[in-house]
């Protein structure tokens, strides 16, 4: 049972992680790519946005131009994050009704003393 645990935790991690990496890497491109409609490379600055390289894209871009990529990139990293939060939490609740729903009552251990042996008469 300890090992089965140990294997769904490290699973769940790694889907959690990969699933929540996507939605956020979509939401950051989708949210860039409306944000420069109309620019010139804005697929290439959106690229480079989704995959982390704010920084490079900004200092690569014209002067004129930085200040409103540096707000695009807050703006797109803000919604990317919230999205996944948002996921999380729904993830979460399911979890959390399910197990209260799949959880036998007698799976539940009362606190207190251990029950008494029950005392054996003689004949």
């Amino acid at each position: 049972a300890s090992g089965i645990n140990n294997t769904f935790r490290q699973v769940g991690i790694a889907t959690g992680i990969a699933a929540l990496g996507a939605i956020f890497e979509n939401q950051v491109h989708g949210k860039v790519t409306t944000a420069l409609a109309g620019l010139p490379n804005a697929s290439g600055i959106a690229h480079a946005f989704s995959n982390g390289q704010q920084a490079q894209a900004i200092a690569a871009a014209p002067a004129g131009l930085r200040v409103h990529l540096a707000e695009v990139a807050r703006a797109s990293f803000v919604s990317g994050f919230h999205e996944i939060l948002i996921v999380g939490a729904i993830v979460a609740l399911c979890g959390a009704v399910l197990a209260a729903v799949l959880i036998r009552p007698q799976d539940f251990v009362a606190s207190g003393r251990p029950p008494q042996p029950a005392a054996e008469t003689g004949s």
